[in-house]
């Protein structure tokens, strides 16, 4: 069966390369195609909200004025390159400025297929239908963000390591770097999954270490895998020059998780340098005072005279206000190259190079910015260690603990057995998932920054160990020698899977059942489970457990994604809608087209657009190709209403009395329609940060959360759980939330007041 895999792939591999049936072609088909639909239909129906305006409106630049500029702050440049070529090719509209991510969302769908050999063909096909009908993997493929453009970056790079652990195929290191290359152009979350899989590649590595020496022994080879973990990374840097251990331990080859480990870390390393800031900024003030620098030819006396060496750490400016940055660039990418070159010089050079090419040419836009490079490999970097001071959205640390339950609940309920039964089994690929999901889990949850759109992070390991459960029960009943009548077998599942599709959501939405119908309903597949299991013995209880669970949460799980996705895009009545600018905006650009378009001259429609509070997004994407005039800024510095004839006057509720009073000083309200109010974005309210918050009015507080050693916060948490009724009990609250999606607060907003003059809109 593994005639083509030498013998130590064979730890890499549980399946075999076999062909493609008709009948699952089929079925991968009908997934694809469904998943195509989701994220396909309807795509420009809701307004885009705020960052995916400002993505749209610069890729849109891009398209059509050639001009890009790259900003940390606006994260990497490769979505913004991927969705001007869309524009090019599709045209600009709201439609179209989604339409590469979902491209995207569409291809993670598919991409479980190189993974086939590690989740069997059932494996497979669960993992390619949770991926395709996840709540939240749906929802931000149909949302210009970047996290898709890194879920599919990420799956590349898994698919990568366990394809070269299995085949040792040079390829495969090439679609190793190229994945690494894409996460950094995409979005800083690279840093956080480059250390996720730099650990894991290690424990990797300590475990092929220890089998070296330990094959036989397993308390031993246990024992020196946690003595190598610190330290299994070390050996891979000096692995030619401890050639007297190596041969006293009996490593005689370096492992293939040691050349990804290798690969891994050259490439990312200098891409770490502004880790460097603090010593930096610390330090070199310091050297001004050191003499010796004075007759360095590269440094020289003028050069210290003139305090460069005394400069903030910059990536804009001179050479020399840069030197830092390129010093330390040179430092360490002179270190990465040592340990490659001296790893495998051919096929690093040419990850290397290409790498590095592929990463300065996007972050220079075509090499017209070269102050890219600087901010490529440092602004990112050090943007984002910034943000996780700053802690937008102040989000507590339980944040993830509220988004994923409500949304990905299938997914967990099938990936936290596997996540078990994953440590009692020796298959390497199930504890990487593992490791991946409780790793990435963990680190977001301690971030300083929590957004709902990081959920596709959690939600993508989830659904992959989720398929590996689905398969490992399924083998675990299917091939245990037991003979079964298959035919009797199929029956039974599809009779469970009917039964439970209908029962449970018939007990959950149908209102007027007494509550002894309920539980019957309920009871009814669980009595037909239990007759099951008495029929085909226990082998089959983890399987049939798993088709009960799917065939009962699927309805759930579906219609939470069509009301999240189809129903309720742009009203956040969902944790996953976050701050997104309301449907009031369409109707409001559609009067502003028809102005426009009835206008005798639509080059002297003038619109005035505040600015404050951010409020000048999404409607500087609305109003890319405007024919006439805008102006932008804030109402009460900026307006001109005696030198101007505003035809269309949008601002924030703040400033709409200053508008009020000024045409009114002025005479010419009566030139305008009555204002409009109208929410301008909108966000889920935001009470499940209240119990843990301290009194805002008690002086005494010195910080804003309780901490876990205060009793107070335990008895909050007491009071909520346990009480039988009202707004302020969890169980029923969440329960509630879980099945209509139903807020029980208001929504929080930002408002705008909207004035049509009448000789414009008549």
């Amino acid at each position: 069966m593994f005639s083509r895999l030498s013998a130590r792939s064979l730890q890499y591999i549980h399946l075999s390369d076999k062909s493609f049936t008709k009948w699952e072609v089929y079925i991968y088909i009908i997934i694809f195609v469904a998943a195509a639909i989701l994220r396909l239909w309807d795509l420009g129906s809701v307004t885009l909200h705020h960052d995916e305006s400002i993505h749209a409106f610069w890729s849109w630049q891009l398209a059509f004025e050639g001009h890009y500029i790259h900003d940390p702050v606006f994260h990497g440049p490769f979505y913004y390159f991927v969705q001007a070529f869309t524009f090019i090719v599709f045209q600009d509209s709201d439609y179209t400025a989604r339409l590469s991510v979902a491209f995207f969302g569409i291809l993670l769908t598919a991409l479980p297929l190189f993974l086939r050999r590690h989740l069997g063909t059932v494996g497979t096909i669960a993992a390619m239908a949770f991926i395709a009908f996840s709540p939240s993997l749906v929802y931000y493929s149909r949302f210009f963000r970047g996290d898709i453009y890194i879920a599919v970056f990420t799956l590349c790079l898994v698919i990568a390591i366990w394809r070269y652990l299995a085949t040792g195929r040079h390829r495969w290191l090439l679609v190793f770097a190229g994945s690494i290359v894409g996460l950094f152009l995409t979005k800083e979350m690279a840093y956080l999954e480059a250390a996720i899989f730099l650990l894991l590649l290690n424990a990797l590595l300590s475990g092929d270490l220890a089998k070296m020496k330990f094959s036989m022994n397993r308390k031993k080879r246990v024992f020196c895998v946690i003595a190598l973990m610190p330290v299994a990374w070390l050996c891979v840097v000096f692995w030619p020059l401890i050639g007297k251990i190596r041969t006293r331990l009996e490593w005689k080859a370096l492992p293939r998780s040691g050349d990804l480990l290798v690969l891994l870390g050259t490439l990312i390393l200098p891409l770490l340098i502004a880790f460097l800031r603090d010593p930096l900024e610390m330090g070199i003030p310091l050297l001004r005072d050191v003499s010796i620098l004075q007759s360095i030819p590269f440094i020289g006396k003028g050069v210290v005279d003139s305090g460069i060496l005394a400069q903030d750490v910059v990536c804009v400016g001179s050479v020399s206000d840069r030197m830092p940055i390129i010093v330390s660039l040179l430092i360490v990418g002179g270190l990465s190259a040592a340990v490659g070159l001296l790893w495998k010089p051919k096929i690093w050079l040419i990850c290397a190079l290409l790498g590095s090419v592929i990463f300065a040419t996007f972050m220079t836009t075509f090499w017209t910015n070269v102050d890219g490079l600087c901010t490529g490999v440092w602004g990112s970097l050090d943007y984002w260690r910034d943000q996780q001071v700053v802690r937008r959205g102040e989000q507590p640390w339980f944040y993830y603990l509220m988004t994923v339950p409500p949304y990905e609940f299938l997914l967990f309920s099938l990936a936290l057995p596997g996540l078990v039964w994953s440590f009692f089994r020796r298959d390497y690929f199930a504890k990487f998932l593992s490791f991946w999901l409780i790793a990435v889990f963990f680190a977001l949850s301690f971030a300083g920054e929590k957004m709902p759109w990081l959920t596709v992070h959690i939600a993508l390991p989830a659904a992959l160990l989720a398929a590996w459960s689905v398969y490992n029960f399924w083998s675990y009943w299917f091939d245990s020698g037991k003979k079964e009548n298959w035919v009797k077998v199929g029956f039974v599942i599809f009779a469970v899977s009917i039964i439970s599709a209908v029962a449970f959501p018939v007990a959950v939405y149908v209102q007027d059942l007494f509550m002894s119908v309920r539980i019957l309903f309920v009871l009814f597949p669980l009595l037909l489970f239990g007759l099951c299991i008495y029929k085909f013995g226990s082998r089959s209880v983890p399987f049939l457990a798993v088709v009960l669970l799917i065939s009962a949460l699927s309805f759930f799980s579906f219609r939470t994604m069509t009301g999240l996705t189809f129903v309720r895009g742009d009203v956040p009545k969902d944790l996953l809608i976050y701050t997104q600018s309301s449907p009031y905006l369409k109707e409001l650009d559609k009067r502003i087209d028809r102005i426009v378009g009835e206008s005798q001259n639509a080059q002297e429609v003038f619109i005035a657009v505040d600015s404050k509070a951010s409020f000048a997004w999404p409607w500087v994407w609305y109003f890319r190709d405007f024919p006439g005039k805008i102006h932008y800024g804030d109402h009460v510095d900026g307006l001109d209403f005696e030198k101007y004839d505003y035809s269309v006057i949008l601002t924030t509720a703040s400033n709409a009395s200053y508008i009020r009073s000024e045409l009114s000083r002025l005479g010419i309200k009566d030139n305008y329609f009555p204002s409009e109010s109208y929410p301008h974005r909108w966000w889920f309210p935001e009470t499940y940060k209240e119990p843990f918050r301290r009194n805002p009015n008690d002086p005494a507080n010195t910080s804003r959360y309780y901490s876990f050693r205060e009793i107070q916060t335990w008895k909050v948490i007491g009071s909520n759980i346990f009480k039988t009724s009202g707004r302020n009990n969890w169980f029923l609250v969440s329960y509630f939330f879980w099945r209509d999606h139903e807020p029980f607060a208001d929504l929080g907003s930002v408002d705008g007041v909207a004035w049509f003059a009448k000789n414009a809109d008549p």
